[in-house]
């Protein structure tokens, strides 16, 4: 039996991103619940990380609101408690969007953003009900991963960009939400070499590995779930490498005011007045320079000829 007393939980963990949080957060004294739907690849997570006194797997689908239950509940055994929650699972399906099917929309959301929910949502209820039992007081961090997909509107991956920026201001709401039970909530949007990424745009240069290894995302999301984060709620933050950057959502104008009764030409001079000397149409979007081992290797946001 573990003697840790306190839990975490990581999801899509098995490998990647949410095996770099789950390898920090079992460094800093915590029991270990790691989710993922690769049920042999999470034994061996698992294993890796020390065994059952360290860790244990529940292999199953985010998208199904049980599974959520079940991580909590193995978090939650033995009378430990519930110190942080990491929700990375997530499905991307990139094309274009008349290239994509209903399958591929409701998977991306179901996994992404509903998965995300039904955890924050099993959670929220254990901390809610932990003190309306009389429990002491304790803190606890939940941190969501959403997308610099979200963040940049990435052109093939509308599905996969909705559900991120769904989870990003998840996050905001459910700090005010969860403010009252000691709860603090963040997002992360991580840069990272994972599967996905691979997949996503091919090989990397060899040469980039440590700046875009999940480490650092690891060691970021670990002091997120720390003391010396315990001021910070309701933000998200780009993480990639050593750099952290600070994203300010949804910043909202003056207002104009509009007299219908003037026609359509006054309310377009009016609404000119919003824009200033910025562009009224969105910009094209600039494709990062990915050190990629094949720098002439086709984008998978390119527009043109599809």
């Amino acid at each position: 039996m573990s003697e840790r007393s306190r839990a975490a939980i990581v999801t899509g963990a098995a490998q990647g991103i949410g095996r770099a949080e789950a390898e920090r957060l079992a460094g800093s004294g915590a029991f270990v619940v790691l989710n993922d739907v690769d049920s042999d690849l999470l034994r061996e997570t698992v294993a890796a990380l020390g065994g059952p006194g360290v860790a244990a797997g529940v292999a199953g689908d985010v998208s199904r609101p049980e599974t959520a239950r079940e991580l909590v509940a193995a978090a939650t055994a033995d009378g430990r408690y519930l110190d942080s929650v990491v929700a990375n699972a997530a499905v991307l399906r990139t094309g274009m969007i008349y290239d994509l099917d209903d399958a591929d929309w409701s998977d991306v959301v179901s996994a992404t953003l509903g998965g995300t929910f039904w955890l924050a949502r099993e959670a929220a209820r254990y901390w809610r009900d932990r003190e309306r039992g009389g429990a002491d007081a304790r803190r606890a961090t939940l941190v969501l991963t959403t997308s610099r997909a979200a963040i940049l509107a990435n052109p093939g991956q509308s599905s996969y960009a909705a559900a991120k920026a769904g989870v990003a201001v998840m996050a905001q709401t459910l700090a005010r939400e969860l403010r009252a039970y000691g709860v603090r909530v963040n997002a992360i949007a991580p840069r990272a070499y994972t599967k996905m990424m691979r997949d996503g745009v091919g090989d990397f240069d060899p040469a980039a590995l440590e700046e875009w290894s999940p480490t650092h995302v690891g060691r970021f999301v670990e002091f997120l779930c720390s003391e010396h984060a315990g001021d910070i709620t309701g933000q998200l933050f780009v993480v990639h490498g050593w750099h952290v950057s600070l994203v300010r959502t949804f910043a909202v104008s003056d207002a104009v005011d509009l007299d219908w009764a003037a026609g359509h030409e006054a309310a377009a001079a009016r609404i000119d007045g919003l824009f200033g000397e910025d562009p009224k149409e969105i910009a094209a979007f600039q494709v990062d320079d990915l050190p990629l081992a094949r720098p002439d290797a086709p984008s998978p946001f390119s527009v043109e000829n599809r």
